[in-house]
């Protein structure tokens, strides 16, 4: 494009700015994750009609009413952002997180070599499911700490850069923008400009998008900012501008993009899009989508980044199965919270026929709509058999598809507000499970005393408190007891019967499984316990990281080189997490962890593994 088209784009853009400040659009206020209002478009019946097409369009498709938007999760923002003599040295070494609010200490790169971390931070995954893993990447990117020196023959890659990329690539928005509004060169580094101006654009901001746009002038000549500017013109209402610069940007053949020209037509000639394809999909053309009320295409969820799973997740022009297996994809990798999804799946309609059969038709047809309507019918339930059978059953379902732990999540709330009785022992096994993954082992345990009390009558309910043991010890409880009545006896010889007597043919591996995360985590394992195994386990087929991996962390955590430690672990975990890696392995990744000060986080992993295993 020339610098004529560019400054004439400028000039109009200046224009819709003004008018978007005015209130025309509302920006939405800085969240992790959270879209704006929908965006009216300024009805235009004027202004130049183009005459020949600029390409070959999709197959029409009729664009869906305006629907109420559930949003996105609202950010946990810091209680304060630290600035300090750190950031003066080095814009890498930015961050808002200190050891006083969850940073892992200004050493944190220390004895590091720049081209590794380089490395590392290039490649890593963004859509992982741990959360225990999501979160020590969030804490380690926000960490204010001083960055590894720079070669003088190689200066590298921006740290700050790469940092606020991967905080953006995971989804969480809210992070990413607070590293930018911290950074030093915020001004001045395109990168971070356009990486800003993206995560308005997720968040529904288009204010936010199109005031950035027009407040700097290097970069312009890249095709994204012109395409950003023609949309800004559009959203302003000036049709004639916005057809005018797609016009010259179709003539000058650099953008070879028929989705694209195909929404200006909309947004500044009227009709309907016909887009029946979207492979890319991209913020700017997502968002386009959406001020056009032009309906997302099945495929736009293929490879899509967790951020863009979010924003479909969220867009009211997306029909309600693709919504809602955006949304679950979204909050499994973090970038939707358990409770916005569980927004998303109460903005589900279904009849009281449906919701009177949940438990079957969830049964009959396992999918993001079932797990919808198993949350809703747990949601009317008035009686807690009632409702105690219907998570029991979401669980159930949860488990054989793998989304076992993002549901425990959603059905959070109405777990906790239960209480146990003697009426739902055949509940309290599995509610103490949910609890302990949860991480709440104080009401895990109430639910343990009312399974002892019905044991001495009943042996099932015997075997279902000494199946417990060994989860209660990987979360930390040691003989402690709820007021005297929930006592938790230290009898791996019970648990060991226990697990024998439910899954005869998995027991040994189960006991070994338990045994190896007991040492991952100090917990001692006798000789003779190993020794009785002897026989029964021999092979098995597992997932391993590269040998380079495991030699590179083990030497890491040696050194105490915190940072690098990280950023191993991060990877030879991968986007799968702990759930199918073989245990082996992830007790060095979390004895690792524990060589350079992360304890806690070490056993959250320990914790999280065995929940994904059914341990």
């Amino acid at each position: 494009m020339t610098a004529s088209l560019v400054s004439q784009l400028q000039a109009i853009a200046a224009a819709a700015v003004v008018t978007l400040a005015a209130g025309n659009i509302v920006a939405a206020p800085m969240s992790d994750s959270t879209p704006g209002p929908g965006v009216q478009i300024a009805a235009q019946d004027t202004g130049p009609r183009r005459l020949v097409p600029r390409g070959v369009a999709p197959a029409p498709n009729e664009p869906v009413p305006e629907k109420a938007d559930p949003g996105w999760p609202k950010p946990a923002l810091r209680s304060r952002i630290k600035v300090d003599s750190l950031r003066q040295l080095a814009p890498d070494g930015a961050g808002t997180l200190d050891l006083d609010n969850g940073g892992f200490g200004g050493d944190l790169w220390q004895g590091a070599p720049r081209p590794l971390v380089e490395r590392l931070l290039g490649r890593l995954p963004a859509a992982m499911i741990s959360p225990v893993m999501r979160d020590m990447l969030r804490r380690l990117l926000l960490t204010v700490a001083v960055p590894p020196p720079r070669s003088d023959n190689d200066p590298g890659s921006s740290l700050i850069v790469m940092r606020v990329r991967h905080l953006q690539s995971m989804g969480l928005l809210g992070s990413s923008f607070e590293l930018i509004s911290v950074a030093p060169n915020r001004e001045s580094d395109e990168y971070l400009w356009r990486l800003k101006v993206e995560n308005y654009l997720l968040r529904n901001d288009l204010g936010g998008a199109c005031a950035e746009a027009n407040s700097r002038d290097f970069a312009l000549e890249e095709l994204f900012w012109q395409q950003l500017l023609i949309y800004c013109q559009a959203l302003q209402g000036d049709a004639a501008g916005a057809a005018m610069g797609a016009n010259l940007l179709a003539e000058t053949g650099e953008l070879k993009d028929p989705v694209f020209f195909a929404l200006i037509d909309q947004l500044t000639e009227g009709g309907a899009a016909a887009i029946d394809s979207l492979a890319e999909p991209s913020p700017l053309l997502l968002s386009m989508l959406r001020t056009a009320k032009v309906q997302i295409p099945a495929d736009a969820i293929g490879d899509a980044l967790p951020p863009v799973m979010g924003m479909i997740g969220a867009s009211p022009n997306a029909s309600l199965e693709l919504r809602l297996e955006a949304a679950e994809s979204a909050a499994r990798h973090g970038a939707l919270t358990p409770e916005r999804l569980a927004e998303v799946y109460a903005s589900v309609t279904f009849s009281r026929d449906d919701l009177d059969n949940a438990l079957s038709l969830a049964e009959a047809a396992p999918s993001p709509r079932g797990r919808a309507l198993l949350y809703q019918s747990a949601l009317v339930q008035t009686v807690p058999t009632a409702r105690a059978e219907v998570l029991q059953k979401a669980w159930s379902l949860a488990r054989a598809s793998g989304h076992y732990s993002l549901l425990v999540r959603v059905f959070e709330s109405l777990l906790v507000n239960m209480s146990p009785s003697g009426e739902m022992t055949w509940f309290a096994a599995d509610a103490a499970r949910a609890l302990f993954a949860l991480r709440r082992p104080f009401l895990a345990q109430r639910w343990m005393a009312a399974l002892r009390q019905e044991a001495a009558r009943d042996p099932e309910a015997k075997t279902a408190v000494d199946s417990l043991w060994a989860m209660a010890r990987l979360v930390g409880v040691q003989g402690s007891s709820d007021g005297g009545a929930a006592e938790l006896v230290d009898d791996a010889e019970s648990w060991r019967a226990a697990v024998r007597k439910m899954a005869p043919d998995q027991a040994s591996q189960h006991i070994a499984d338990v045994y190896t995360l007991f040492r991952a985590i100090g917990e001692a394992v006798g000789a003779d316990d190993w020794r009785a195994l002897l026989g029964d386990v021999m092979h098995r087929t597992a997932m391993l990281p590269a040998p380079a991996y495991r030699a590179a962390l083990q030497a890491a955590a040696e050194a105490g080189r915190r940072g690098e430690a990280i950023l191993l672990a991060a990877l030879m975990l991968g986007e799968a997490g702990p759930g199918d890696m073989d245990l082996t392995i992830l007790a060095e990744i979390a004895v690792s962890l524990r060589r350079v000060g992360l304890d806690e986080e070490a056993r959250n992993l320990v914790i999280e593994a065995a929940v994904q295993r059914g341990l």
